[in-house]
């Protein structure tokens, strides 16, 4: 499935955060102002993009981008659209709409890439900043830094990187694969040495703590049979993470 385009948020004093999880229903309900179906767009399934805000610690809509070409624009707590670009067709383009939202549940909202050559099973720990807020009726009620976490986390992923690397368990397997794979007919001198060469530089880049960088198929393995040892970190990170947005937990 296509990555989707994520919803943001503005906290107070911030200039946003990617909405990566939420629990319960939806934080906005198009539904009453548009029905389906949307534009045929495999970035956004769901259709539209929304901008949050928290202000005086109340959720608001503040802006929203709609995939319609024909429909007629709806008034949204007072604001008009506009049809703006998008690509080769006319999207509804909302700004300023400040509406409150009753929403009641938790979010964790996120700053860094997602994809960051890392297995998606990992994908979490590419971002260095990541924050649970919790709402109730719209109104914020807590406001949790989890960055310590996810720092921890990606430490133990990285240690995890190195000792493959250095004991060369992983490498030495993918080579082996990948001399198999290059071609039905024999392996060349040139082709070995290619790979020599690739293996280097990736050992390099995963010694060098800079693991986003490192090819996936060699990511890949690197955590094939990784786990995590300590159980009480383990259960934590798994709580934040996935049980509390109804996610089964990694069994690391």
């Amino acid at each position: 499935m296509t990555v989707q385009i994520q919803h943001t948020m503005l906290p107070e004093g911030d200039k946003g955060f990617s909405i990566k999880k939420y629990t319960g229903d939806a934080p906005f309900d198009i539904s009453p102002y548009y029905e389906k179906p949307f534009m045929s767009l495999s970035v956004c399934w769901r259709g539209f993009v929304a901008t949050f805000a928290v202000k005086n610690n109340r959720l608001l809509l503040k802006d929203l981008r709609v995939f319609k070409e024909t429909e007629t624009p709806r008034v949204i707590n007072g604001a008009k659209p506009k049809f703006v670009d998008f690509f080769d067709s006319k999207i509804l383009s909302y700004k300023n709409i400040d509406l409150e939202l009753d929403y009641t549940g938790k979010m964790l909202i996120t700053k860094g890439d997602s994809q960051l050559g890392l297995h998606p099973k990992f994908n979490i720990a590419s971002h260095k900043n990541i924050t649970e807020l919790v709402f109730s009726s719209g109104v914020l009620q807590e406001q949790e830094d989890l960055s310590e976490l996810i720092e921890q986390f990606r430490e133990t992923l990285y240690d995890h990187a190195k000792k493959e690397c250095i004991e060369e368990n992983s490498l030495k397997m993918l080579s082996e694969l990948s001399s198999k794979a290059i071609s039905k007919e024999k392996v060349t001198a040139e082709d070995k040495e290619k790979m020599k060469v690739f293996f280097q530089e990736a050992k390099k880049l995963i010694l060098a703590d800079k693991l986003s960088e490192v090819p996936k198929q060699i990511t890949n393995h690197l955590f094939k049979n990784f786990k995590l040892k300590d159980a009480e970190f383990k259960e934590e990170f798994n709580q934040k993470f996935y049980l509390n947005y109804g996610y089964s937990p990694y069994d690391w």
